[in-house]
């Protein structure tokens, strides 16, 4: 059956083998589909028009995806709430130090941080890292900091108490750009 799912936009004639619990779109007929595929185990095919959206995924994904997209505003917040949430799917995809394989194709399908791994990887690198410091993920300094990813990020590789100086002298604040940060790590 053609089925139209939210998401990310899937190639025409995918074909789907529902082995795990699956999320589709709203649409009661597509969750239908889905699940009688799913608890006959056949193969269901897929047909999606250009203008429509679709994701089929393991919930687990699914539900870390929408977390994504409740951070989309810009500002330290939401920079530190998309690095914890990856940090999150990075954990999902290595239990026991094995990779699954499945973080770096959600990056770049799900989360759409590049046009490839390799940009989705670094993207999501600077947002974990961005995350996990200790100042710049300190909410007492969040309204000193500026909201870009890049500026935050470069902002990390100053040692942390040199950081919380430059905040309190005011020379680290709300409005700083990429390139006065990168001459404050010298």
């Amino acid at each position: 059956p053609a089925l139209a799912v939210h998401g990310n936009i899937l190639p025409a004639e995918s074909a789907i083998r529902p082995a795990e619990n699956l999320v589709a779109g709203d649409d009661r007929a597509t969750r239908g589909a889905i699940e009688e595929a799913h608890s006959s185990g056949k193969t269901i095919s897929v047909k999606v028009r250009r203008d429509s959206l679709a994701v089929v995924m393991p919930v687990a994904w699914a539900s870390l995806t929408a977390e994504f997209y409740t951070w989309n505003e810009r500002g330290v917040e939401s920079v530190v709430g998309k690095g914890r949430v990856i940090l999150q799917g990075k954990a999902k995809d290595q239990p026991g130090g094995r990779q699954h394989g499945e973080f770096g194709p959600w990056l770049v399908e799900k989360l759409r941080l590049g046009k490839d791994k390799k940009a989705a990887l670094w993207k999501a690198g600077m947002l974990m890292q961005i995350a996990q410091h200790s100042v710049v993920n300190d909410r007492k300094y969040w309204r000193y900091l500026p909201g870009a990813y890049r500026t935050l990020w470069e902002l990390t590789h100053i040692p942390d108490e040199i950081l919380v100086r430059l905040i309190n002298e005011g020379r680290v604040h709300h409005e700083l750009r990429r390139q006065e940060a990168e001459r404050l790590k010298k």
